[in-house]
């Protein structure tokens, strides 16, 4: 007889860990699933590879790495409905962490710390943590896609990059700039690139470059941000107006209809 568990625990494996219906976890997970966990032999965990999610019998806990057997395809995740890719100033490490980390829970797509003019400082590129970081925070917040994380680049050699069909947005201090929900109404994008500057604001000079390549200048609130605050409120934002524009086009439920009846 099969055990199950309320709330299978979700585990990201890589594509090629996943072969014809059988799941080979790395040693890490085996770890985790075996003493952390505590799992064992027919327990359920879900498991998603980026693209598709699953719900795993374990066969094998005994080996060094945990083997185990898919039941069923999970329905389809529905994720934020915009592609967002988030470049911000680079900060310190721990406010880097949280602006991956909370990101990818608000559907970040694709992560690029700027060296700006005013940059506080050039992290240390650790790659390794970074993704670790987005892989947990896509497992606890449901999503199926792994963002993808940028090494630090030039904010100029950034915004010089040829434009794809995509919003792109910069977020300004000036006084009579938009709110980015009315540039978001405005334009109704399916991809946004929003660049995050530095808490005093950009160099002149940079957002000058920045709008001649095609960015518009928009606000979020009155006062200034903290960087990591700013980036998570744009994405915050952006997420939130995907959500509500999803939401107008889907048709009425049965309680819509009759309430509107």
């Amino acid at each position: 007889m099969v055990s199950t568990l309320m709330k299978p625990k979700r585990i990201y494996v890589s594509p090629d860990n996943l072969t014809s219906g059988i799941v080979q976890f790395d040693s890490g997970d085996s770890v985790y699933l075996r003493t952390v966990l505590r799992l064992k032999r027919d327990n359920l965990v879900r498991v998603f590879d980026g693209r598709s999610e699953y719900l795993v019998r374990l066969t094998d806990c005994r080996s060094r790495r945990i083997t185990g057997e898919v039941v069923h395809k999970v329905d389809e995740i529905r994720e934020v409905g915009i592609e967002v890719t988030l470049a911000f100033s680079c900060v310190r490490p721990g406010p880097l962490e949280q602006i991956l980390r909370h990101g990818t829970e608000l559907g970040v797509s694709r992560f690029v710390p700027l060296l700006s003019r005013r940059s506080a400082r050039r992290p240390e590129e650790r790659k390794s943590r970074w993704e670790s970081i987005v892989v947990a925070a896509a497992g606890q917040s449901g999503r199926l896609t792994i963002p993808a994380i940028e090494v630090p680049v030039g904010f100029d050699e950034f915004v010089n990059r040829p434009a794809r069909d995509e919003l792109r947005l910069v977020l300004s201090l000036v006084a009579a700039v938009l709110p980015l929900q009315a540039v978001l109404d405005r334009h109704r994008p399916r991809e946004v690139t929003i660049a995050i500057g530095p808490e005093g604001g950009w160099d002149p000079t940079e957002e000058g470059l920045a709008l001649n390549q095609g960015y518009i200048p928009v606000s979020l609130v009155p006062g200034i941000l903290r960087t990591e605050t700013a980036a998570l409120v744009a994405t915050g934002l952006v997420a939130a107006w995907s959500h509500w524009n999803a939401s107008q086009e889907e048709p009425a439920g049965p309680s819509e209809r009759m309430n509107g009846a």
